[in-house]
């Protein structure tokens, strides 16, 4: 598939909420190397979207802190990747990058309600992660 035919799809696909699964697993490092904007659109999704259904949650197990504390990270990674890779580049503006440290902000804060076990601080994390997806998809 091209990447302008990749692209083309991945906008039309993310809004609805059904995004196809990355190609494989990556490790934060790969994310690092990661060309493909759809790539990481579909990585975000598969990693993001079971937390961000829950961020209506007014508590959260100590599994579900479990995970968002490992899957924290790799958003982080996403977001950093984004920031460095695609600001610049065609229609992905400075804006972009604001959008992209938002959310890097907000993986980063995930990460570390989880891992201290505040679940307010968590589902804040979640709701502004989520704020920062929609307004991103909204403009790009």
């Amino acid at each position: 598939m091209s990447g302008r035919r990749a692209w083309l799809l991945a906008v039309v696909l993310l809004p609805l909420g059904c995004p196809p699964a990355p190609e494989r697993d990556y490790t934060g490092d790969e994310v690092a190397e990661l060309e493909s904007i759809t790539e990481i659109m579909r990585l975000q999704a598969q990693i993001a979207d079971p937390m961000l259904a829950k961020r209506d949650q007014e508590t959260f197990s100590d599994d579900e802190l479990d995970d968002m504390a490992e899957a924290a990270p790799r958003l982080e990674a996403t977001a950093a990747r984004l920031r460095a890779h695609f600001v610049g580049q065609g229609a992905f503006d400075e804006g972009f990058g604001e959008w992209a440290d938002k959310l890097g902000a907000s993986a980063e804060a995930l990460a570390k309600g989880a891992r201290s076990r505040k679940g307010k601080a968590a589902r804040e994390a979640l709701v502004a992660m989520k704020a920062a997806c929609a307004g991103c998809h909204e403009n790009y």
